[in-house]
């Protein structure tokens, strides 16, 4: 006979965790979400350092060009995705 777990498929990683599965969830969410900005002024801060010193670029800047063409390349991926939904759906 089959066991309970192989019928009904896995369930997801927050399901699978019990009644802590969204709070780990929770808290997994808004640590990603406070990195980001670590890793734009990180970078920022590396690409300052390697270009020369006379072009006079700020970290902050690079920082925040950087974050803007994520955006950008986000939100043509969301287009990507809708897409391929519609594809799939039709």
């Amino acid at each position: 006979m089959n066991a309970p777990s192989a019928r009904r498929g896995s369930p997801g990683a927050s399901a699978g965790l019990g009644p802590f599965g969204g709070a780990l969830g929770g808290i997994l969410f808004l640590a990603q979400s406070i990195s980001i900005p670590f890793y734009g002024f990180g970078f920022g801060e590396a690409a300052a350092a390697s270009l020369p010193s006379t072009l006079g670029v700020s970290p902050l800047a690079l920082a925040l060009g950087s974050a803007a063409l994520s955006f950008e390349i986000a939100r043509f991926q969301f287009g990507i995705m809708a897409v391929m939904s519609v594809a799939l759906l039709g």
